[in-house]
């Protein structure tokens, strides 16, 4: 199977740029500007980040806490990794003082 990931913004360790990616059976084959190849699935990821290869290695997999224990365990955590669409962009719980703000992310 054959994916192109096109108009993303590309972000790696050392830069940022626009540009399209193709993946091929499940690996990065080609990356750069205006790749026209005939692909199984095209994404437009415009307005979006793209990470080639980014993992997140900070999770609360099975995590206790103030007598609340996370949702996923290590199993469904993985499954849930390892099926995308991407990293966690918010915390599993934020813990704050009485009288402080509640935190509000947008995803």
């Amino acid at each position: 199977m054959t994916t192109l990931i096109k108009n993303g913004t590309i972000v790696t360790a050392t830069e940022t740029y626009k540009a399209d990616i193709l993946v091929k059976n499940g690996m990065v084959s080609e990356v750069g500007r205006e790749i026209s190849k005939i692909a199984s699935e095209i994404i437009d990821a415009a307005d979006k980040w793209v990470l080639p290869g980014a993992v997140d290695v900070h999770t609360h997999l099975d995590t206790q806490l103030d007598g609340m224990t996370t949702v996923d365990d290590f199993e469904t955590g993985t499954a849930a990794a390892a099926a995308g669409p991407g990293m966690a962009t918010r915390p599993p719980g934020a813990v704050s003082r009485r009288g402080m703000l509640p935190i509000r992310l947008r995803v």
